[in-house]
C-alpha cells in the first residue's frame, strides 16, 4: 500500500516499530506501558484462551479514548485491524470509518473442534466466565450500538476480511462467506536482520529445528535432540529461541549449529524438514517453501494448527508438551524416521506450497483494499 503511494499509519507497541518503519508507514506507539507481546504471553500460559479474551476486553476499554482521539485527529478513509484489535473496531463503528480486517489465524469455531477438544475448553473457561462477562458488559456500556454483536467475537470481522492463510488450509466453518478472502502469507526477508553462516552448511540434508520466540528452550528436548541426531547423515541448525544463554547448552554434536535466532526464511528455503512448535507464522513459512513440518506444540492453539497440516499429509505431530509428557528418545526418533524417509510428506508439503503461491499475498490483498475504498 504505502508502494502505491497510501499514506499509512500503523499503531502497534513499541518493539514492532523497526520492521513497521522499514516499510516506509508511519509507525506510531500505543501508548499503554504494560500492553506489550509479553503480556498475550502470560495470558496464554497454559493455553487458556479465556485469559487472552480477559486480556483484550480490559486494554479495549483502556485504549478506546485514544485510539478515537487518534482518528478524529488523523480522519483516515479507511481503518485495518487485526482480528484481535476489538478497540480498533469499536473506534471505527463510533466514528463511521469503513474498516476491514485482516486475520493472520486460522477461522475456528464449534463446528471445526472435536468433543475431545471442547471439554478442557469449557474447563478453562469457567473459572474466567464471570470476569469476562463484567468486562464485556462494561465494555458494551463504554460503546454503546458501536460494540459488535456477532458470534462469536473473536474473530473481529467486517465487511471485508483478508485471511493470511489458502483455502485449502482453512478448515470448513459456516463463519466464512463471501466477505472473507484468503490472500496467503505475506512474508519479506527484508524485514528481517538475523545473520547465519552458511558456509557451516554442506550437501548432507538440513533439519531446521525451532520452538519459537515465546517458549524457553526445554532442557530435556535439546537434550534429546543431541542424543539421537548424534551421527545422523544431515545437518541440524537449532534456533533456541531468546531466553537461552548459547553458553549454557554444553557440548554439542558436530552435526549441529546453534544460534539464538536464524534468518528463517533463507533456512527454510534450504530445508529438507522442520521441527516446529506449530505457530502459524512457522507453518506458514515452512509449507511456503514446500518444507514438511514435525510439529510439537505446548499450546491449544498451535495443537489445532498441527492438525490443520498433518491433515493434509504434510506433517506429524508429537503431542507429548501439550498433554504435560515428557518426549522421550524413541518418541522423537520414530517420528523423526517416519517423515524424514518418506516422500509422500514432502510431496504433500509441495501441493501446499502451490495452493499458498496461488493466493497472491500482498498483491492481492493491496488489491482487494484499493477496491474496496473505492465502493
Amino acid at each position: 500500500m504505502v508502494q502505491r503511494g497510501e499514506h499509512v499509519i500503523c499503531y502497534n507497541t513499541d518493539p514492532f516499530r523497526a520492521q513497521i518503519e522499514k516499510t516506509s508507514a508511519q509507525f506510531c506507539a500505543y501508548d499503554l506501558p504494560d500492553f506489550s507481546a509479553e503480556a498475550f504471553t502470560l495470558a496464554l500460559a497454559g493455553g487458556n484462551l479465556a485469559k487472552v479474551t480477559a486480556l483484550i476486553l480490559r486494554k479495549t476499554e483502556e485504549l478506546l479514548p485514544c485510539v478515537l482521539k487518534s482518528l478524529r485527529r488523523e480522519q483516515p478513509d479507511l481503518v485495518v485491524f487485526d482480528s484481535l484489535a476489538l478497540w480498533a473496531k469499536i473506534a471505527s463503528q463510533i466514528m463511521g470509518i469503513k474498516a476491514a480486517a485482516t486475520i493472520s489465524h486460522f477461522i475456528l469455531d464449534e463446528n471445526t473442534l472435536s468433543p475431545r477438544d471442547l471439554v478442557p475448553l469449557l474447563w478453562q473457561m469457567l473459572p474466567q466466565l464471570p470476569e469476562n462477562i463484567l468486562l464485556r458488559k462494561r465494555l458494551m456500556r463504554l460503546s454503546g450500538k458501536a460494540f459488535p454483536h456477532q458470534n462469536p467475537l473473536f474473530p473481529v470481522r467486517d465487511q471485508l476480511n483478508l485471511v493470511f492463510t489458502s483455502r485449502q488450509l482453512q478448515p470448513d466453518t459456516p463463519l466464512i462467506d463471501s466477505r472473507f478472502h484468503f490472500v496467503g502469507p505475506a512474508l519479506n526477508p527484508a524485514l528481517h536482520s538475523e545473520t547465519f553462516d552458511f558456509n557451516w552448511l554442506n550437501a548432507d540434508p538440513l533439519v531446521y529445528i525451532s520452538m519459537g520466540t515465546v517458549h524457553p528452550l526445554q532442557r530435556t528436548f535439546f537434550e534429546v535432540c543431541c542424543q539421537i541426531f548424534d551421527g545422523q547423515r544431515a545437518q541440524f541448525v537449532f534456533a533456541l529461541g531468546p531466553y537461552t544463554d548459547l553458553s549454557e547448552t554444553g557440548p554439542i554434536p558436530p552435526n549441529f549449529k546453534l544460534a539464538s535466532a536464524v534468518p528463517q526464511l533463507e533456512i527454510l528455503q534450504m530445508a529438507d524438514l522442520f521441527i516446529s512448535h506449530g505457530g502459524l507464522n512457522s507453518i506458514h513459512e515452512s509449507l511456503y517453501y514446500g518444507v514438511p513440518l514435525l510439529m510439537i506444540p505446548h499450546q491449544f492453539e498451535q495443537l489445532l494448527n498441527a492438525r490443520c497440516v498433518a491433515q493434509k499429509g504434510a506433517g506429524l505431530i508429537l503431542p507429548q508438551y501439550f498433554t504435560h509428557h515428557p518426549i522421550t528418545t524413541s518418541d522423537l526418533s520414530t517420528a523423526f524416521q517416519k517423515i524424514f524417509l518418506n516422500p509422500t510428506y514432502r510431496a504433500a508439503a509441495g501441493h501446499l506450497q502451490a495452493d499458498l503461491r496461488a493466493t497472491g499475498g500482498p498483491e492481492v490483498a493491496a488489491n482487494l483494499l484499493q477496491a474496496y475504498l473505492q465502493k
